[in-house]
């Protein structure tokens, strides 16, 4: 190897910059040193040419802050780990407050001062911030109970003014006073006082220049609810940040926020050119935003920026500087075993029971029965004599679809099917009626409160996030609860099958096989789904009969090659129209006939004569419509 390709090598590793001191083959054990410091220092050094300021001041941070390093590794790895499973939002910032409680080593002297809420540390300068997402982005924060009773019952004025509020409602003396110089030059109190009240939030715990100027005068505010002094200290604001490489629409709106006087937020900074309004007043924004942001800051976030870009191509959280020490000294402290738990310091109740009732259908007075069973056309009715027989006999696991359009008569056919069940097995002798043999869901909510079931998610514990992540088993004393509530069910119905994906079906089986302690398909629990995939799809997932991915093709049998298809076709639901009940299936298809249209068209009435039908119910296409209807005929009573 020549020097040349020796060189390549060694800059095929880099990323940036960096000093290479030429050394003899028997001093590559030695450490870089000066020979001038070494004849006054006298001991062993470790020297290098500082190439990065950002590397260097990062060096020194990690030396300040060495018991916290590693932190933020620890925590996204806590979040990874969350997103898998099957957490509340409660028991999940349980575990990270308990990843930060147990990950950190603080002294005995800052835990009193933590105790008896003594402020760590103070600054001459307090600081705030300043929203500058879109509005559709923003949180706000709902006033108290106390107040919110006082006010009148239609009241729309339920949330906290924010800063952006009170810039919008500034007096008229100060229109053309910006938002960053609103924020950082004024304060607003909620009477007119010498001793100024601040309502909004400094960002800072403890700050020490909460000076008002005494000279100046208190304005009020547009809307009556405060007044405005000016400070004689400017906060240091902050605000999103948005990067003109990144994301130039929402930068550019940015800079118009913050520098530039306006007013009305929707006209004067969303309904607009910004790229244009901003090269308009460029001159202007620039000068004012020099006041606030400075070159000095302009190149620390380049350069942290250039330093996160260069940790996520190495996947790793050092700070890429040039030293060769040993990165174990830069650990967090383990604190072993003796893990503490946040909930059960501030007394908060840590037992989690999750499952605590099944709301399944009970049975129905015979007489409703039988008249439910006398509505059966001969379809339903051959079905449903098929599914007792096969029931009865136990000897073989179903697995049936249940194919129809709408209007068939499938949620009629799951509650005589279900009913049939449940009254053959409360027969049996020393049944008992509280145990469940059968169960009906569906994916959604509103479907499955049309059958009187539960969704999938609840009935078998499954987490709402999981269309991407493998699906994590339930804890051992979970998973025993359900089973044992469980342990007799013979037959699971699934309604609205079209909107159970691929994934979610699989985990379906997974559970049953965790809770029935069975490796056999849907841990041994005969499956009738239900449905029309001509209706609504799954959400964030493939068909029930599709894999998610080629590798599952090749490896996995589908579970939807299980089931034996079972077709309803008369229409139940418009039997005694049959040519609408046409039109509607066609419409489904899409294959209207030119009969279809001129029927549907025959129904179209004048807004004089829907005048006419005061009492007719009205199907609108978003709420906006149906709110501006139900507050037309309120106003007309």
């Amino acid at each position: 190897m020549n020097e040349e390709e020796y060189i390549k090598i060694i800059r095929a590793e880099l990323k940036k910059p960096k000093v290479f001191l030429k050394r003899a083959p028997n001093e590559i054990r030695i450490n870089a040193y000066n020979p001038m410091i070494m004849s006054l220092h006298k001991a062993n050094m470790d020297i290098q040419f500082i190439l990065d300021p950002y590397a260097c001041s990062m060096y020194c941070v990690d030396y300040i802050s060495k018991s916290e390093n590693g932190m933020p590794k620890l925590l996204r790895e806590a979040l990874n780990e969350l997103k898998k499973g099957n957490n509340t939002v409660r028991e999940r910032l349980r575990v990270i407050a308990n990843k930060f409680l147990n990950s950190s080593e603080i002294s005995a002297q800052e835990a009193v001062y933590h105790i008896l809420s003594i402020p760590l540390s103070t600054s001459s300068r307090s600081t705030v911030f300043i929203n500058t997402n879109r509005p559709e982005n923003r949180i706000s924060m709902v006033k108290s109970d106390e107040v919110l009773q006082k006010l009148e019952p239609d009241s729309k004025d339920v949330f906290v003014q924010g800063l952006i509020d009170m810039y919008i409602n500034r007096p008229e003396e100060m229109k053309n006073i910006c938002l960053a110089d609103f924020a950082s030059l004024y304060n607003v109190s909620k009477k007119q006082t010498n001793n100024v009240q601040i309502t909004e939030n400094s960002g800072d715990e403890d700050v020490i220049d909460n000076e008002i100027d005494e000279k100046s005068v208190a304005l009020k505010m547009k809307n009556g609810k405060g007044w405005i002094k000016k400070r004689t200290k400017k906060k240091i604001i902050r605000f999103r940040n948005f990067k003109l490489h990144q994301d130039p629409e929402n930068y550019y709106r940015e800079q118009l926020m913050l520098f530039l006087p306006w007013s009305n937020e929707e006209k004067d900074l969303i309904h607009i050119n910004h790229e244009e309004t901003f090269e308009l007043n460029k001159d202007l924004i620039q000068q004012k935003r020099s006041e606030y942001v400075h070159r000095e800051a302009n190149e620390f976030e380049q350069a942290f920026e250039e330093n996160m870009e260069r940790e996520d191509e190495n996947d790793i959280n050092d700070t890429n500087i040039e030293y060769d020490q040993d990165k174990n000294e830069f650990l967090i402290y383990e604190m072993g075993n003796n893990e503490g738990d946040i909930f059960v310091e501030m007394g908060i109740n840590t037992r989690t029971e999750k499952i605590e009732h099944f709301n399944v259908p009970k049975m129905i007075p015979d007489a409703d029965y039988q008249r439910l069973m006398r509505s059966l056309n001969s379809s339903q009715r051959k079905y449903t004599l098929n599914v007792m027989n096969l029931i009865k006999d136990g000897d073989k696991q179903l697995f049936h679809f249940i194919n129809g359009g709408a209007g068939v008569g499938k949620s009629t056919l799951i509650k005589a099917v279900y009913q049939s069940i449940l009254r053959f097995y409360n027969s049996l002798p020393g049944s008992n009626p509280e145990t469940i043999r059968t169960a009906i869901c569906a994916p959604t909510g509103k479907a499955a409160a049309l059958i009187d079931g539960m969704t999938l998610h609840s009935f078998l514990s499954l987490p709402v996030n999981q269309c991407k992540h493998k699906l994590v088993k339930l804890d051992s004393d979970i998973s025993n609860r359900i089973g044992v509530k469980l342990k007799d069910l013979q037959l699971l119905i699934i309604d609205e099958i079209s909107m159970v994906g691929f994934t979610m079906f699989q985990h379906v089986d997974a559970r049953l096989q965790q809770i029935m302690k069975s490796k056999k398909p849907f841990g041994g629990v005969s499956v009738i789904v239900l449905g029309d995939f001509n209706q609504l799809r799954p959400v964030g997932d493939k068909y029930i009969f599709q894999f998610n991915n080629s590798y599952n093709a090749l490896v996995d049998s589908s579970l939807w090659s299980l089931f034996e298809l079972f077709e309803l076709t008369e229409i139940m639901r418009q039997k005694d129209d049959k040519t609408f009940a046409i039109a509607l299936s066609n419409i489904a298809k899409g294959t209207m006939t030119l009969d279809d249209i001129d029927l549907l068209k025959s129904r179209i009435v004048s807004n004089e004569n829907l005048e006419m039908m005061r009492d007719a119910i009205r199907i609108f296409r978003s709420n906006a419509e149906v709110d501006a209807y139900n507050t037309k005929v309120l106003a007309s009573l």
